[in-house]
């Protein structure tokens, strides 16, 4: 009713936060249906506060990340939040549910958020260099970001959701699909703290 009576104003720019949580499938379509008949039919700027990435990678120009009221990325980075540890090898990160090791340069803090770009995918694991670190996953999802042509896929790396934005033919290259093992390689350095 909220969007209804909005609409009904013609805006040249709509608010929606969190406009498709706590309703059903069905709604939650009407709900997305609306908002893209205003920005097309009165030109009306759209700004979308939302956990729905699918959605947004579909229907956005630009997404940013907000933590703690501030921006700190594109929308392409992976947040990862403590607690963190040290481990055995002297090294911090933390153990995944897979075993595998998320490893970390030195905390801020112990439940400081990490901010990690993963700079590379591939179907091997051969070896790192440097001050690189090289994770297996399974593709869970693909999006494709409607601006740029890109496309979004969430590796989940033991039970860690991983973003990595890749051009369409490397997905071609990879041949990604839901399901298939990928590896990601991510450097301790370009790491933020938030």
């Amino acid at each position: 009713m909220a969007l209804a009576a909005r609409l009904a104003l013609k805006p040249r720019v709509l608010l929606l936060d969190e406009p498709t949580a706590s309703v059903d499938a069905a709604s939650a379509q009407l709900i997305k249906e609306a908002s893209l008949r205003a920005r097309r039919q009165w030109d009306a700027t759209l700004i979308v506060a939302s956990h729905d990435w699918q959605w947004l990678y579909e229907i956005c120009d630009e997404i940013w990340h907000l933590f703690k009221g501030k921006i700190f990325g594109s929308g392409r980075e992976t947040v990862i939040f403590g607690p963190w540890q040290e481990l055995a090898t002297g090294k911090w990160g933390k153990i995944l549910t897979d075993r595998q090791q998320l490893l970390i340069p030195k905390p801020p803090g112990h439940k400081a958020a990490a901010v990690i770009n993963v700079i590379s995918v591939s179907e091997n694991g051969s070896a790192a260099l440097n001050d690189e670190i090289v994770l297996s996953g399974t593709v869970s999802r693909l999006s494709l970001e409607r601006k740029t042509g890109q496309l979004f896929a969430t590796i989940l790396v033991g039970d860690l959701p991983i973003t990595v934005g890749v051009t369409i033919q490397k997905g071609r290259d990879l041949a990604l699909f839901p399901g298939k093992t990928i590896f990601i390689r991510y450097r301790l350095d370009q790491i933020k703290w938030i």
